[in-house]
């Protein structure tokens, strides 16, 4: 079955607009936005350069992830990975959410920024 392009941009958008309220619960940010469009932490309008959620400073304070998010069934994780570090900078380090229909979301990230994460909740914890 072929898709077409507006339905996939739709998903594709759609699953920013996930992402965004998912961060947004994480971070206590935003809660009671009712748009993913306005606030600290914001879905890029689809066909814009840049990461896919855009964070002001306070929001970066919270969540230091620079996040693209590619919703498909054929995967080039390479090309994606290159757009991802692209995007990142000094604050927010390059993050890739990836679905599949009927698939939960995956993550990747480099092994050294998920080290970091590991060390961080062991200090949290001592």
């Amino acid at each position: 079955m072929v898709i077409k392009r507006r339905s996939a941009k739709n998903k594709g958008s759609a699953f920013q607009r996930e992402i965004v309220r998912d961060i947004r619960k994480l971070t206590g940010l935003d809660e009671n936005e009712t748009s993913c469009y306005e606030g600290n932490i914001q879905a890029r309008v689809m066909g814009m350069g840049g990461t896919d959620v855009m964070l002001t400073p306070l929001a970066r304070t919270k969540f230091s992830w620079s996040v693209e998010a590619k919703r498909f069934e054929n995967w080039s994780v390479h090309e994606w990975w290159k757009q991802t570090i692209s995007n990142e900078d000094a604050v927010c380090k390059a993050l890739l959410v990836m679905r599949r229909n009927n698939s939960e979301a995956l993550v990747l990230l480099r092994w050294k920024d998920f080290l970091e994460l590991l060390k961080e909740k062991k200090d949290d914890v001592s």
